[in-house]
């Protein structure tokens, strides 16, 4: 999103010694985090971004924000499909050497991310402590729940289907109620725009490690959910 506005993106992975200490330098422990113009944005909220440097504030029209709505919900779907044919013998994998957190926790929080959001539009706040199980696999209050891939997917396809009901019953205007937020106020519109971010990444990550361990699985994603998100410049 910056660089369309003639920013220079530096990606720098936490995952090399001098860049985790510039990120504590900063007050932080976990990614993402943006520096722009001398300013620190956690967790990269493009609406609160975008205000904050005066730049052209993204679409928000009823129809593309239903088409958002549709996105994430689709992307939610296909993830489930490959989380479930994830081999069990890689549950413990880290997904990255910096970071606590294996590759099933990682399934699990992505479809947990989406309940928050739900939460979030009902109760119109959103704290960090939200976030607190999700962030490392040692602070998982949930684990003991989850001993497989398959039990994620299970608890996933809940969640895709309650996000399906929820969705379709979200009244005209809802989209752009504001919510006092860990990254200030922003609208529910800004937060689905920031989960379909969030779970595209996320699902080309898993298709990544699929690919490479089960060349023959089964999964066909479709190509317009790939192209929701563009390739983020690092993978992991």
């Amino acid at each position: 999103m910056l660089s369309l506005h003639g920013y220079q993106i530096d990606d720098r992975n936490v995952a090399r010694p001098e860049y985790r200490s510039e990120l504590e330098a900063l007050g932080f422990r976990a990614v993402p985090v943006v520096v722009a113009d001398g300013r620190t944005f956690p967790g990269f909220p493009e609406e609160v971004i975008t205000r904050e440097l005066g730049l052209p504030a993204p679409e928000a029209t009823p129809e593309r924000q239903r088409r958002q709505l549709e996105l994430t919900h689709r992307i939610l779907a296909a993830t489930v499909d490959v989380v479930a044919q994830l081999p069990d013998e890689r549950w413990g994998d880290l997904v990255a050497e910096h970071r606590n957190r294996s590759l099933g926790h990682f399934a699990w929080h992505m479809f947990h991310f989406a309940e928050i959001i739900m939460e979030t539009a009902e109760e119109k706040t959103l704290t960090w402590d939200k976030f607190h199980s999700s962030t490392e696999t040692q602070y998982w209050d949930r684990s003991g729940d989850f001993p497989n891939f398959a039990s994620v997917a299970t608890y996933a396809r809940g969640v895709v289907e309650r996000f399906g009901v929820w969705s379709e019953a979200l009244p005209e205007g809802a989209l752009m109620e504001v919510m006092d937020t860990c990254w200030g106020r922003v609208t529910l519109h800004a937060l689905i725009d920031n989960t379909v971010r969030h779970t595209a990444v996320h699902l080309r990550q898993l298709l990544s490690r699929l690919a490479e361990w089960q060349p023959d699985a089964s999964v066909r994603v479709p190509s317009d959910l790939l192209a929701a998100v563009p390739d983020p410049p690092v993978l992991w």
